[in-house]
């Protein structure tokens, strides 16, 4: 996961600091919970070091489903799986068309009976869309 140096500002309406660095290449926006500029660098300096060392995790809220790939990428290389061409694959020609731009908090099992429907249309195996899904 890569972090880069983040900048404080203050918004409107908010007693609080809020940071803002670039994970993977992708603005994040963050509240530090403080008040004080010498308190909230040092929170956005804990954030973004708990980061880079894998300690810390971001929320999903208004992640859409693409934002996951890499880190899939990034488990199966951490797990030394040899399937991720075939995954990258999958993704790339149906998954990818489907799903890419949907928020993950909006995900629902609609949407996958949905997908389920559209690839049985083409003739795909239950196994592999069971194998697409997972």
């Amino acid at each position: 996961m890569r972090v880069s140096a983040g900048s404080l500002y203050r918004r409107r309406g908010s007693t609080f600091w809020w940071m803002k660095f670039y994970l993977n290449g992708k603005p994040v926006r963050e509240t530090t919970e403080e008040t004080g500029e010498p308190a909230a660098g040092k929170a956005m300096r804990k954030r973004i070091t708990a980061l880079e060392a894998g300690e810390a995790s971001i929320e999903f809220r208004g992640l859409k489903v693409a934002d996951l790939v890499p880190l899939i990428e990034r488990d199966y290389a951490d797990r030394q799986q040899r399937s991720w061409d075939r995954v990258e694959y999958a993704w790339r020609c149906h998954v990818e068309p489907f799903f890419a731009q949907m928020r993950v908090e909006d995900l629902g099992s609609d949407d996958r009976d949905d997908y389920v429907k559209k690839r049985q249309d083409q003739e795909a195996s239950n196994a592999t869309i069971s194998k697409e899904l997972s």
